[in-house]
């Protein structure tokens, strides 16, 4: 490899190719967007791919020593191999003038001229998944009735908490959100935009009436409570303790 930009196109080519190759899709498993051109150094365009975890920390790990700008974040840390980590992690959080990307705009960025054909994305598509995604919904999924195990689920959680949570300390202004208006959502669902609209409730009647009188399922039951407050509902009596209704009611006899 010549570059560190040339074993990160290299690198994400192969994720590409081997999640395809396993079935990995972001619809089943927890995965992250790469932005091709991380938006440290450029504006947020819609090129890129859904990586794993590990994937798109090695990824970022490798944005950072090409472009030499920190293009990775906090929760990156514990996914790296220790010596890309020994490599990249010391330009994480630097900022302003002590960040070495600092003012090199125009032809001192790296990616100066790297237009049309000599840009890395030249000529390649996003590739649409809803087709392959269809083709392994329920239980053509291979990961169909394998819930995640109670150890890797504590290991996402603690993956998460505190200071490794991408969220830690963003509050006010620092917060992504910070002075954004939440969307009207019932403005999305009004009149024809409702997937109810145009629909009739269903008609409950008929079945209701294969469930009146006897025909119901608690015909003839009563509730009865014990003086622990037990419910149980039941033709009769579970035992001399019980007194009919959901609430017992102390008497000369029961205290």
């Amino acid at each position: 490899m010549d570059s560190y930009w040339d074993l990160y196109v290299a690198y994400v080519n192969k994720c590409e190719r081997e999640n395809y190759a396993n079935g990995i899709d972001p619809n089943h498993y927890e995965m992250e967007w790469n932005h091709w051109l991380p938006k440290t150094c450029f504006p947020d365009l819609p090129l890129g791919q859904y990586l794993t975890l590990n994937q798109h920390a090695i990824a970022s790990a490798l944005q950072t020593l090409a472009l030499n700008k920190n293009c990775m974040c906090g929760w990156h840390k514990k996914h790296l191999p220790e010596k890309l980590l020994e490599l990249a992690w010391p330009l994480y959080g630097q900022k302003g003038e002590l960040n070495s990307m600092f003012g090199r705009t125009g032809e001192l960025n790296p990616m100066s001229g790297r237009t049309g054909e000599l840009h890395p994305m030249f000529g390649k598509k996003r590739p649409d998944v809803s087709d392959k995604n269809r083709k392994r919904a329920g239980e053509l999924h291979p990961l169909f009735g394998k819930p995640n195990s109670d150890e890797t689920k504590r290991k996402k959680s603690e993956g998460q908490k505190g200071e490794k949570n991408s969220m830690f300390g963003k509050r006010g202004e620092l917060n992504p959100n910070y002075g954004k208006k939440r969307p009207n959502q019932s403005e999305k669902m009004k009149g024809q935009k409702n997937p109810m609209y145009g629909k009739k409730r269903p008609d409950l009647s008929e079945r209701l009436k294969l469930q009146t009188g006897e025909l119901h399922p608690h015909y003839g039951t009563k509730w009865w409570v014990n003086a622990e407050g037990e419910t149980y509902r039941g033709v009769e009596s579970p035992g001399p303790e019980w007194q009919l209704g959901r609430k017992f009611k102390q008497t000369e006899v029961n205290k």
